[in-house]
């Protein structure tokens, strides 16, 4: 029974454990395999997520400096076709002035302007993050850039040159561009994007894909405050300040469009000359905040005078241009210009005074002898110096 109970419980052990070794080792193998492949999961994803990272802070820098050199071409461009007459006129507090208001954007730091010669003509800086911009006047001349460094990196900051020309070089603008809240904005989101791939590979690639997006949406709204910026600075360019007529540039390309529309539809166009009689008086007696309120209500009267098709533009001072176009009767002319002289001999009420212009107004028409889209103007001023002449208040036909 002793003998029985030995080999019972040895044979029930064996049979209980016959099968041990081999379900251990199938044990082991799974665990074998199972670690196999965590490791090989946790390689891929470190692998992928180091890859991505790399690619992600490599698209995020294009985009970046894609859009920063974007910005520094549109900016200095405009900015280039805003100081065209400043640097014709050698007017350096215009410069100045022109400078100050495109520091407006937060992110440029620096805008200079050279001659051709590379003499700093003006120079205004951002002394801090947060400081106004002041002129600065630490250098007289810089070097002028080559053809291939135009535009260049540094750290950063976007240095953009340009060319500033009106049929001929008229100097160099060089603006300088910094980060802008848009790219800190993108920067958070790299790094937020960053762990996020690293703790969470499953979802890399739709993360990446919303991460891409929303860059895409936030260069899209930066892009449509570039536009809005370098339309402003191009109404800057053709519009006088005062009065946001027209100025001389812009009438220039209105007369060369209407001369080419009056030979196709054999219409007559006007050029009239105005000049205001008796606001130099209103200057010195009442001061010049007076005269500009003047000048403005005079532009407004002029533009309610004719169409809305015609041009009424303001060449500076108290000198306005007429263009009357599509009409075939001289007459027609003469009763226009009949209403804009009444319009202007109306009192303008400035606060307690009461105060009354004329104007003296010389035409010259088109087509005429003689009349090309460069000398209609020019002839439209000797008329009008004819009707100075003739007793002011009154206008004159240019005699060929």
């Amino acid at each position: 029974m002793r003998r029985w109970n030995v080999w019972g419980w040895s044979g029930l052990w064996c049979w209980m454990n016959a099968d041990t070794p081999r379900d251990r080792r199938g044990t082991i193998k799974s665990q074998l395999l199972f670690l196999r492949a965590t490791l090989w999961i946790g390689l891929g994803t470190a692998t992928v997520a180091i890859v991505a990272g790399v690619w992600f802070n490599f698209k995020f820098e294009e985009i970046r400096a894609s859009a920063q050199e974007q910005s520094a071409r549109v900016l200095a461009k405009g900015l280039a076709n805003a100081l065209q007459n400043e640097l014709i006129l050698r007017d350096y507090a215009g410069l100045e002035a022109r400078l100050q208001q495109s520091m407006g954007n937060e992110e440029v730091l620096s805008t200079l302007v050279a001659d051709t010669q590379g003499r700093v003509l003006s120079h205004v800086r951002r002394t801090s993050a947060a400081g106004r911009p002041q002129a600065v006047f630490d250098t007289a001349r810089i070097a002028l850039p080559a053809a291939n460094q135009m535009s260049e990196q540094q750290g950063a900051t976007r240095v953009h040159w340009v060319q500033v020309q009106a049929g001929t070089s008229l100097g160099w603008l060089r603006l300088e561009l910094g980060n802008t809240e848009a790219s800190d904005i993108l920067r958070k989101l790299q790094e937020q994007t960053t762990l996020m791939v690293t703790l969470a590979s499953t979802v890399l690639g739709l993360l990446l894909t919303l991460v891409l997006r929303r860059t895409y949406s936030l260069m899209k709204v930066r892009e449509t405050e570039l536009q809005e910026a370098h339309d402003t600075l191009q109404s800057v360019a053709h519009h006088d300040s005062l009065t946001q007529l027209p100025n001389r540039r812009l009438l220039m390309e209105h007369l060369r469009h209407a001369v080419a529309h009056s030979e196709r539809n054999g219409h007559r166009l006007a050029v009239c000359f105005l000049d205001l009689d008796g606001f130099k008086e209103v200057n010195d007696q009442y001061g010049h905040d007076a005269g500009d309120h003047l000048l403005r209500q005079v532009a407004r009267r002029l533009q309610h005078a004719v169409r809305a098709t015609e041009t009424v533009a303001r060449l500076g001072g108290d000198e306005f241009v007429i263009l009357l176009t599509d009409f075939g009767e001289l007459a027609h002319c003469e009763d226009i210009l009949n209403r804009l002289l009444s319009e202007i001999r109306l009192p303008v009420q400035i606060g307690p005074h009461r105060l009354q212009v004329g104007a003296s107004i010389g035409v010259a028409l088109y087509p005429s002898p003689g009349s090309t889209v460069d000398t209609l103007l020019e002839h439209a001023d000797q008329a009008m110096y004819q009707a100075k002449r003739a007793g002011k208040n009154c206008w004159r036909l240019h005699a060929h």
